[in-house]
């Protein structure tokens, strides 16, 4: 019951998370902003935001998250970047198998969210659970 509670409140940060992502690249987009520069910062943003989420909530119980560090920071930013990938990845290649799919990209992209959703919480779970602080 507290894995799946912790994975839920994982899932909870993951949307807060894509909200702050999609809402600052928007007004970013909107300021007039490169579309890849601002889909850089509101990437950063939003893993920052979700780490310190996950630290304080999801993972509030462990003994790794009782101060800031770098080395969880860098381990929880490469997870945070490994799991866009599969995402990316997931989506890209439903596409190319069933180019149907191109006609509701909603479909390819939650599978491929899902995906990337239980990557990075496979790992963040070792990341503060697991890693010693330094």
């Amino acid at each position: 019951m507290v894995r799946l509670r912790r994975f839920l409140k994982f899932a909870l940060v993951g949307g807060v998370g894509f909200f702050i992502d999609a809402g600052l690249l928007t007004l970013l987009n909107h300021w007039g902003a490169d579309l890849y520069v601002g889909r850089g910062i509101s990437f950063s943003v939003a893993m920052l935001s979700t780490y310190a989420l996950n630290r304080h909530y999801t993972f509030s119980q462990a003994q790794a998250v009782s101060a800031p560090n770098k080395r969880s920071l860098v381990a929880y930013t490469l997870v945070q970047v490994g799991g866009a990938l599969i995402n990316l990845s997931v989506f890209y290649v439903l596409l190319q198998l069933h180019p149907t799919l191109s006609m509701h990209p909603v479909l390819p992209l939650a599978v491929g969210a899902l995906a990337g959703l239980v990557f990075n919480y496979s790992f963040s779970r070792l990341i503060f659970l697991c890693l010693p602080e330094s």
